[in-house]
């Protein structure tokens, strides 16, 4: 049985979960190079951060994990409220709205949303890959309850390794929080980034649960 683990999963439990700052150097140009490993990015003030887990799993399995916007989501992301497709735009893309909760967020801090291009393929090793990126959408406009936030670059690359019985989970965020205090930005944005990306724990419980 699953159990709702909104509020309590900590990256730092688990060995498998590593923090790595991508890159902090300021250049005009955004890359991720999922294939090579390679990784160079750099948003102005929004540092692209990646965690990486093991899972028991295969990759299939959890790639449908991730995709899903439905209730039982927010058993494992403790940041997620309630999610749904706006738009489908081809058999690999479509447009999605996530709503936060702010039990996680710093004191104060008002609840944030996010609209996502997701776009989604499976390698031919089993890999499987999403990326999100933020988009206007006329369908789904800012509402007043909710910051939206900027997700600069990001997503998922989920391989499949001893035989295709675990997988290697690496999540990426680059995010612009829409902070209104300046001075706040460079440290809040890294820790609410960090916090975010402790959803791979939440996964990974689950998955061994499961």
């Amino acid at each position: 049985m699953l159990t709702h683990r909104r509020s309590s999963a900590k990256a730092s439990s688990l060995s498998t979960i590593l923090m790595t700052p991508i890159s902090t150097k300021k250049t005009k140009k955004n890359r991720f190079n999922y294939g090579g490993g390679a990784a160079a990015l750099k948003w102005d003030d929004h540092p692209a951060i990646m965690a990486v887990g093991v899972v028991d799993g295969t990759s299939e399995a959890i790639f449908q994990t991730l995709m899903s916007l439905g209730p039982l989501r927010s058993e494992w992301d403790f940041c997620f409220y309630k999610g749904s497709v706006v738009e489908h735009l081809d058999g690999h893309t479509d447009i999605v709205h996530k709503q936060l909760y702010s039990d996680w967020l710093p004191w104060g801090m008002k609840r944030r949303d996010l609209l996502l291009r997701r776009y989604w393929r499976r390698e031919d090793d089993g890999t499987y890959v999403i990326l999100y990126h933020s988009v206007v959408h006329k369908k789904c406009s800012p509402q007043k309850s909710y910051v939206r936030a900027s997700f600069k670059s990001g997503g998922y690359v989920i391989s499949p390794v001893t035989e295709g019985k675990h997988s290697v989970v690496k999540h990426m965020l680059a995010i612009d929080w829409k902070f209104w205090k300046s001075y706040l930005r460079t440290s809040a944005v890294r820790s609410v980034t960090i916090r975010m990306l402790e959803r791979v724990a939440g996964c990974i419980k689950v998955k061994r649960m499961a």
